[in-house]
């Protein structure tokens, strides 16, 4: 943002700012900056250029893993594989039993 562009912004009080919303928002989409003053801190208003789908996603960093390679339950281990299928086998026959 130029100096200039900063020293054209109207300062506008937050009562006048609450009566008149839609009319500032409209000079903020316009490309002007608004400025709102309230309580004695001053508040800037300035429309944000929206980014399309494939722009956030290429800009949101590497991604992150979906499986970790240490997770023992994608491991190849065959005495792992045995006790899984073990366990697996006496939990369904637990579920099986007729009370």
């Amino acid at each position: 943002m130029a100096k200039s562009e900063a020293d054209s912004a109207e300062l506008v009080p937050a009562s006048e700012f609450r009566a008149h919303l839609f009319a500032h928002l409209g000079a903020a989409a316009a490309g002007h900056i608004v400025r709102i003053h309230y309580k004695g801190a001053q508040y800037q208003l300035a429309a944000v250029k929206p980014e399309g789908k494939l722009e956030r996603f290429y800009t949101s960093g590497p991604p992150e893993p979906v499986i970790d390679p240490a997770d023992e339950l994608f491991s190849d281990d065959p005495a792992l594989k045995e006790e899984r299928e073990k366990k697996w086998i006496e939990k369904w026959n637990r579920r099986l039993k007729r009370k």
